[in-house]
């Protein structure tokens, strides 16, 4: 029975990568130059690409996830498998009373503009936060970003953060890709397949796949859904860390 394109099918890669062989005309880029199934063959290569690509160009609101941090300094570090986040604003809450509001997230000169100094021990309520992104590199040794506040804290608050979570690459050939749809997966890779053969056919399985995705992105932007729109927001987006 033919998988319905709105199916979440957390296929495994070696399903995904055998499936697009088989629709390119089995040309074994499943192989790598040893002979072996492994991550560094061909269309495993491509598939993480393709993955890579969908998990920095697009939003996919069921990735969404949320913590709540508590603030009690002007740094506090972000989960460790924190992406990107969700909203522009984050919500505050004063524990002691239990009144909450919301804080921008703002770029980092905006955010710079906002900074209450601290001289003379002054503290206070913050009114807005900037998400330091760690571009590849390790801030004290681990790779999470850091939340600061354009003041010191004048007790401790929670912050309630709805974030996207890192992409995972695969780890091994038998890994689930983040993404649900296997069927979209498996014509996007098999179009890389043809593509690297100069297979014309890849053509009409590119108008499939396109359609698929589509489809997808229509999905996404259902009833109390963000829009399918791409994601690129610069005061709060940082790029993919491979491990």
């Amino acid at each position: 029975m033919a998988l319905a394109v709105f199916t979440r099918s957390n296929l495994a890669a070696n399903v995904i990568v055998r499936a697009a062989d088989l629709e390119a005309g089995s040309p074994g880029l499943y192989l790598n130059s040893s002979g072996s199934e492994a991550l560094d063959a061909p269309a495993y290569v491509r598939l993480q690409a393709l993955l890579d690509h969908y998990a920095t160009a697009w939003d996919w609101p069921f990735r969404d996830d949320a913590v709540t941090l508590q603030v009690s300094s002007r740094a506090t570090t972000l989960p460790s498998d924190y992406w990107s986040a969700t909203y522009t604003a984050c919500e505050i809450t004063d524990p002691s009373s239990g009144a909450s509001w919301p804080i921008p997230i703002l770029d980092e000169r905006a955010w710079t503009e906002s900074i209450v100094p601290s001289d003379n021990g002054g503290t206070g309520t913050p009114s807005s936060i900037h998400i330091y992104k760690n571009h590849g590199a390790a801030e004290g040794g681990t790779p999470e970003g850091v939340l600061y506040t354009n003041i010191v804290p004048d007790k401790t608050y929670w912050i309630d953060l709805h974030y996207e979570p890192q992409a995972t690459p695969l780890a091994a050939i038998t890994s689930k890709p983040w993404f649900p749809y296997a069927l979209y997966l498996t014509k996007a890779l098999a179009v890389e397949l043809f593509t690297n053969q100069d297979d014309p056919r890849a053509v009409a399985v590119a108008q499939e796949r396109d359609r698929l995705f589509r489809e997808i992105r229509r999905k996404q932007a259902g009833p109390g859904e963000r829009g399918a729109t791409v994601r690129y927001a610069a005061g709060c987006f940082r790029p993919m860390l491979r491990l």
